[in-house]
């Protein structure tokens, strides 16, 4: 899956399996020469859905701490 804010370009014979989205934009090009198997989605709901979901998990992922975890009594750093 590719997913990107403003542009996707592709530069070659490139092979994409799944979808790919861009939102708020709507620019794709290279598609050919590449290729795609999946839907493409271009400033339509589903890219806009999958933006707002991959900020949510960023910020989630950015705002946590580094820590040890105990699992079963064994600890890894």
């Amino acid at each position: 899956m590719v997913l990107a804010g403003s542009t996707v370009t592709n530069s070659g014979a490139t092979a994409l399996t799944g979808d790919l989205g861009v939102s708020p934009g709507t620019a794709v090009t290279g598609f050919p020469p590449g290729i795609y198997s999946g839907a493409i989605h271009v400033g339509d709901p589903t890219s806009a859905i999958g933006m707002t979901d991959l900020t949510t998990a960023y910020n989630d992922a950015a705002g946590r701490t580094v820590a040890s975890v105990t699992l079963a009594g064994i600890s890894a750093d």
